[in-house]
Formats: structure tokens, sequence, C-alpha cells
């Protein structure tokens, strides 16, 4: 087992490759290719036609540090996503799912690969990009958040064992026999994308597993076009930690922070009996 395997998801939007060149200088810049060598992590582009495009293959000729999978069938981007966490739990213990429209901060791979090793033991999944504005207001670094506030899934870094629960949940189930129709904000390509209403669901009614949000945010999205339930518009996080200020630093400058949160969390009860007592999340469901 790796401790981390990661998947970049793509989907058919106007633009693409343009995206995927973007966040491929990124990664040039966040530790990745360093991780990559050391034999970490392996990173993989996951198309979601049946074959490899001519771009992606001349991406990855470019940058070594990344591989083209695809699929045996199309797929909508739910189903990439879901094939990808398949894949994963039998690779790796942490899988890490980046959108193709996103934007890495300078050496976040190396802050990443610190994180693992130190995160909270009752993470299931811990959000990259939160776009709130009110984030700032939450402990630095690591945040407990709302399954109910989860919106967008660019950037989520899974725990194996909550991966593969939530894989065989009754939320994922139910979402992908969800009628293939247009809706307003379903596209014509992809009729049921909304990861994170799924993932929504799954928190609330069926996991033990808690969702953290990182504070800054160490993912940018670049595109439009979303994953999420309200997928309309430009959806940048203004508490982005910027393309050129360092992942590391946090590290040495918050650290005594970082670990009197991490202990305290340590002993919070499950999110699960929280949601219960949430009338907010208790009328979601």
């Amino acid at each position: 087992m790796y401790p981390y395997v990661t998947y970049i998801l793509t989907c058919q939007r106007k633009n693409m490759y343009a995206f995927l060149e973007i966040l491929m200088k990124s990664l040039l810049h966040s530790g990745l290719p360093e991780v990559v060598e050391d034999g970490k992590t392996f990173c993989f582009i996951s198309e979601t036609s049946t074959r490899i495009h001519s771009d992606v293959a001349l991406l990855c000729s470019r940058y070594h540090f990344v591989h083209a999978i695809h699929g045996v069938r199309p797929r909508t981007l739910f189903q990439n996503f879901i094939d990808c966490l398949s894949d994963g739990v039998k690779k790796a213990d942490w899988i890490f799912i980046l959108q193709d429209d996103t934007y890495i901060a300078r050496n976040c791979f190396l802050y990443m690969d610190w994180v693992i090793r130190n995160i909270p033991q009752s993470t299931g999944i811990l959000s990259f990009f939160t776009h709130y504005t009110d984030t700032r207001s939450w402990p630095y670094l690591f945040w407990p958040y709302p399954a109910i506030l989860l919106d967008g899934a660019q950037a989520l870094l899974f725990n194996r064992f909550c991966a593969d629960e939530f894989l065989q949940s009754r939320a994922r189930r139910e979402h992908e026999s969800l009628p293939k129709n247009k809706g307003d904000y379903i596209t014509e390509l992809f009729p049921h994308k909304q990861i994170d209403y799924c993932l929504r669901r799954y928190l609330i009614r069926e996991s033990n597993y808690r969702l953290f949000g990182h504070n800054p945010c160490l993912v940018q999205h670049t595109g439009g076009n979303t994953s999420s339930v309200d997928n309309v518009g430009d959806r940048l996080s203004p508490n982005f930690i910027g393309r050129d200020s360092c992942c590391m630093y946090m590290l040495n400058e918050y650290m005594d922070r970082w670990e009197n949160f991490v202990n305290h969390t340590n002993t919070f009860q499950s999110e699960k009996q929280r949601s219960r007592n949430s009338f907010m999340e208790w009328a979601f469901v």
C-alpha cells in the first residue's frame, strides 16, 4: 500500500485541456514530482471517455510524474469519481481526488505528506477547497466542516476506510439511480454529477467519519463548471493561500495551534452523533 494516491478527474467541458495545462504547471511547484520520485504516491489523469485524448497523452509526455488512464465505457463525472475511489482503496491508505480545473498551491504535496501522518483519527474526508469567506474565523489549518455545508468536490482527501464505506453506502446507490434528465444545474453531457450532494447525504445519514476543511484554502478553482449542486458562475475561493505562498511555512508558524487542535479534535464525539442533534441536518435528510 502507498501512503496516498492522486487522481485528476477530467470531463468534457470547453477548454478542458487548457485547464489541465494550468493544473500541470502548478503541480510542478506543488512538490508532486518529488513525492512521486520518492515512491510515496502515483498520480493519474482519469479520462471520462474510453480512450486517452491526444492532448492528455502530450501532457503526460511533458510532465512525467502523471499517467493517463481511461474507462472501459463512457463515464459521467460522478462515475469517473466512483471508479477512481474504487481503484484508490486497493492502492493506498489515502486517496486524493482533484478536478481538472483547479490550481494547487506551492509545495502543497510536501505539506500534505506531513498532514496525512498527523491527521485526527476520526477524519474521513478533508477538503482543501473551501470557498466560504467565514472560514477565516475557524481555527487555523484544520476546521470541522459541517456536512450540510459541503459545497464542491474540487479537492478531496479520503481515508481509505471511509472511501470504502462510501462506495458501499445507500447514498451512493441512490445517487446512481437518479433519472438522467436535464435540470436547472444538470448539464446535457453529465446528467448526474453532483458529487458533493451525494457525499453530504452519506456523511449525515450513514457515517461516523468526520469531514474537515482546511484554512486557508490550498486549492483554487479556475473553472466555472463544477461538480456541485449550484454549478453556476465562477467559484473562486477568497480564502486561497495564493499562487506564490508556500504551504510549508504553516508548519513552522502555526505548529503549536495545529497540535493543540488535533489533540482536542481526537476527543470529539462522532460526526454522526452530532448530526443527529442538528435540526438543519435532520431536516436535510
